[in-house]
């Protein structure tokens, strides 16, 4: 499944600037896991994803990460899947935006950049699954 990231992906640098999505201990501080989580949560409403057509195939991605039990994954509400697919693009979208303009980004690309990529009308698609 496709997602259109494109508005999200323009709003990137807001975003990270005022209520980071993603990040870690290094670059956000000690409470980064928790700054983040937040975050997305608060973002979620603002660039929402899941829908009662697709949240089942998000769902089975995030299980496909075999870091959460299939009982945890399933009693997430729309929100909180939606915020931890918010945290799962922000994090390719960091990588992909910090290289798409690098000599060898194709390279870059089909080494490590296989989620995102950018349509011949310049929008920008998430890849969910496996």
């Amino acid at each position: 499944m496709e997602l259109d990231i494109t508005q999200l992906a323009n709003d990137y640098d807001y975003i990270q600037a005022y209520t980071p999505i993603y990040g870690s201990v290094a670059t956000l501080g000690q409470g980064a896991a928790k700054l983040t989580w937040n975050n997305a949560k608060h973002n979620s409403p603002f660039y929402m994803f899941v829908t009662e057509e697709n949240h089942q195939d998000i769902r089975d991605h995030f299980k496909e990460y075999g870091a959460w039990e299939k009982e945890e994954i399933d009693a997430w509400n729309f929100e909180e899947l939606n915020a931890l697919l918010l945290q799962d693009i922000f994090s390719s979208l960091t990588d992909y935006l910090e290289n798409e303009d690098t000599e060898n980004f194709e390279e870059w690309q089909g080494n490590f950049g296989g989620r995102i990529f950018r349509s011949d009308d310049k929008k920008l698609f998430y890849y969910v699954g496996m």
